[in-house]
């Protein structure tokens, strides 16, 4: 007992402490009594005191002039921290240490440079020329100071150190975002253009991105200590390898991304990302490549979001700040990140144990809960393991409701005594129910139940033909009567029924009847002489088969051809179609191209996974033997050509080719039709090629 209560209990632990998701609304704040426009964040302890400050920069309008305004949130309260001493159109925020005070001031770039003290306090303004659109500290090494790189609306950069000027160049378009690619090299953002510079003023590099670069942030993805690039252009997000060479595409998302932000919010040593998008939502994607929540918020028309990442809350987890015209709302993070890998390790357990009880709809949530926990963990491999379990039970639902469908379907069929379709149905049953067997003994009576099915439509097609012989027999038809008895007893025999010997009887009573009748002697010269005419017309007609028909073939028999390309194939189906034969070609060549050959009246299908008409799945050996079938079924004459083999082996597997081929020559019996099967030689091992030459019969060229 002892041993079952610790387990118990921790997992009531692990469930109290489970949360769903990264992120909850924690707080919202309007900032609309203070500010017009909120256009730039920051947020972190500016003071020290380990309680966070949001800092709001935005525009408000007096009279008809917009003005720069600095608001700040702390303890849920709003106050206005300072107003910009002139007009303003924009405002961007960062906090850096400045003047050497030993404390961090706050950066405000607005129509000039201002810096302020962490009251409030206006220390320094510095003219740059224009309005500030963008504003980025580096923290050179060595350095007690950090130098201030800004960027304006025209076009200029300006590098600072110790609030003064060291060098100054151009762009062509207005900066948009300056960020730091390591301590002694940054990027400049401006259109659809990204400068690498390094400190001394040397531009190392210029990349020019596949359209216009609206949002960007960086992050060490591959350990170097130099960061890449993440931003989105148009529609798409891409990465940009840190020596500028390499853009990428990351992901082009449903809805069109606004603004991104990169940080590893999970605490797991790689890098997560939020997105807003154009539909009012935030989306989280743990190693930039999973989505794991989506987050709704209502935008304003024209508003695009600003993202910021910081410890808010104070619980040394990377929270989530956004902003919007008027509102900021903080998300809290709720991943308890020491306790991932057990809490998800608890739910995989979960998910195996309800697989082993058949409770497949459960047990899949649980594994996709499972993937998601140690997705924000960064346990790829469980992760993965996780998805192989989804996939096992999507094919598992997949193939079991193929199954079920096919049984209903027989089921009204067989009622409607439509036996053939029927009987096809209950195959594909037993054939899902087969494979579902192979994986769980438990659908062994299923794929049996199935089996019975076929057996059974089999016994009734056959009492079809026992009855109609009894029919012809009545009416004196003693041929037709006796291909009617013969197909039945084959049936009969096949299933191991006593009603074959009854048909065996009716065939041995019809020869005695055909043997005890009567010639009359005055009509015996007219038989003899109708005989040999008789003779002559059948001669005449083999000689003129003969002549339209390059290798006699025969019903019920499949056939193997070894060519690289069907031209055989395709000559036997244009010969036979014209001595009444109705045939199908199953290949990958274009239904153009066969009809080349004047196969005008033939049914073509092309191999081809797209959804189209005169098309049929490679994948699917299944669909292609019921295909076959029910065109032999439902003509007198039927010939089939199906086409490179070779390639249904590679998109199966050779089991599952040879297992069509069995099946098929077991169906060309039973149903009297002629199927020639092209297979290229030289793609197969000589193991396989004797195997397949001993289900059919090989016909030389």
């Amino acid at each position: 007992m002892p041993e079952k209560v610790i387990p118990l209990i921790l997992l009531s632990l692990l469930a109290l402490a489970a949360a769903d998701g990264v992120f909850e609304q924690k707080e919202t704040y309007d900032v609309s009594k203070h500010m017009s426009t909120l256009l730039s964040l920051w947020a972190g302890d500016i003071d020290g005191d380990r309680v966070a400050e949001i800092l709001a920069g935005g525009i408000v309008y007096e009279g008809a002039i917009s003005k720069g305004i600095l608001v700040q949130i702390k303890r849920n309260d709003i106050s206005v921290l300072t107003k910009i001493p002139s007009t303003s159109r924009t405002v961007v925020v960062t906090v850096c240490e400045a003047n050497g005070d030993a404390a961090p001031e706050i950066v405000v770039g607005a129509n000039d440079l201002y810096l302020y003290s962490k009251a409030g306090k206006l220390l320094t303004t510095k003219p740059v020329g224009g309005d500030v659109t963008a504003v980025q500290a580096m923290d050179i090494e060595g350095s007690p100071l950090n130098d201030i790189i800004c960027g304006t609306s025209s076009g200029d950069v300006l590098y600072l150190v110790n609030l003064e000027i060291a060098y100054q160049f151009s762009v062509i378009k207005s900066v948009t975002q300056i960020l730091k690619r390591d301590n002694g090299t940054y990027y400049v953002i401006a259109g659809q253009t990204i400068h690498c510079m390094n400190t001394d003023g040397e531009k190392l590099w210029l990349h020019n991105a596949q359209g216009e670069v609206n949002r960007a942030a960086v992050y060490d993805t591959n350990g170097d200590s130099v960061n890449e690039l993440i931003f989105i252009a148009g529609p798409s997000i891409y990465t940009l390898s840190s020596d500028g060479k390499k853009e990428t595409l990351l992901m082009t998302p449903s809805n069109h991304p606004l603004s991104l932000l990169v940080r590893d919010m999970t605490d797991d040593g790689k890098p997560d990302m939020a997105v807003a998008d154009s539909k009012d939502s935030v989306a989280i994607y743990s190693n930039l490549k999973q989505e794991v929540e989506s987050l709704f918020f209502r935008r304003e028309a024209g508003e695009i979001p600003i993202l910021f990442a910081a410890d808010v809350v104070g619980d040394q987890k990377v929270d989530l700040i956004y902003g919007g015209v008027s509102k900021i709302h903080v998300l809290e993070n709720i991943i308890p990140s020491a306790e991932l890998v057990t809490r998800g390790q608890v739910v995989l357990d979960e998910g195996k144990g309800l697989l082993e009880e058949r409770e497949y709809e459960r047990a899949k949530a649980k594994f996709e809960e499972a993937e998601r926990i140690f997705s924000l963990g960064g346990e790829e491999k469980l992760a993965a393991e996780c998805q192989r379990y989804i996939q096992q039970i999507a094919a598992l639902l997949k193939r079991r409701s193929e199954a079920e469908k096919a049984i209903k379907e027989g089921n009204d069929l067989f009622s409607e005594e439509e036996y053939e379709k029927a009987k096809i149905q209950f195959e594909l049953a037993a054939q899902e129910y087969g494979l579902l067997a192979e994986e769980d003994p438990y659908y062994q009576p299923n794929a049996d139940e199935a089996r019975a099915l076929v057996n059974q439509c089999d016994e009734a097609i056959a009492d079809q033909y026992f009855n109609a012989g009894m029919e012809r027999l009545s009416n004196n038809q003693y041929d037709e009567a006796r291909e009617y008895f013969e197909a039945a007893e084959a049936i009969y025999s096949q299933l191991g029924s006593e009603k074959a010997n009854l048909c065996r009887e009716k065939i041995q009573e019809i020869q005695e009847t055909l043997e005890e009748k009567p010639i009359e002697k005055d009509m015996r010269p007219f038989i003899y002489a109708g005989s040999i005419l008789l003779i002559a017309a059948i001669a005449g007609l083999v000689i003129a088969t003969r002549k339209k028909v390059s290798t006699k073939l025969e019903k019920g028999r499949l056939y193997l051809l070894l060519e690289s390309h069907p031209k055989k194939g395709l000559q036997l189906i244009k010969e036979y179609g014209r001595i009444g034969y109705e045939g199908l070609v199953i290949s990958r060549l274009p239904p153009e191209q066969i009809r080349k050959k004047k196969l005008k009246k033939q049914k073509i299908l092309q191999f081809s996974s797209t959804s189209k008409e005169d098309s049929i799945p490679p994948d699917n050996v299944v669909n292609i033997l019921l295909g076959m079938k029910e065109f032999m079924t439902s003509r007198d004459n039927s010939i089939i050509l199906l086409d490179s083999l070779d390639y249904l082996i590679i998109q199966n597997s050779f089991e599952d080719a040879f297992s069509l081929i069995q099946k098929l020559a077991e169906s060309v019996t039973l149903y009297k039709g002629i199927v020639l099967v092209v297979l290229n030689p030289k793609s197969l091992e000589e193991r396989e090629l004797v195997l397949l030459e001993g289900e059919m019969e090989l016909l030389e060229m």
